[in-house]
């Protein structure tokens, strides 16, 4: 391989952001069968996590449903409720 400059690809260390057992309370999907017929009627939201040297930074989403367009969002080191207000700023 060497010889070929075949390099093989390094699996990734997998790493779990998410813990589902806490004692939070856990909010219904109150959405769940609306309908959409047009946009700024419902909008959604998101959190990602994404992986940088040394962690992670994590972005806040807020989605248009009609049409899934970013009509808010903010980036930052910590995930907390400032992000998401700030995303809605």
């Amino acid at each position: 391989m060497k010889e070929h400059d075949l390099n093989p690809r390094r699996r990734r260390r997998f790493v779990r952001t998410t813990d589902s057992d806490h004692d939070s309370p856990i909010f219904p999907f109150v959405a769940k069968g609306s309908e959409v017929h047009g946009p700024e009627q419902l909008c959604v939201t998101d959190l990602i996590y994404v992986p940088i040297t040394g962690g992670f930074a994590y972005a806040a989403l807020i989605l248009d449903a009609s049409s899934r367009r970013v009509v808010g969002y903010a980036i930052g080191r910590s995930i907390n409720a400032r992000l998401g207000v700030t995303a809605l700023r």
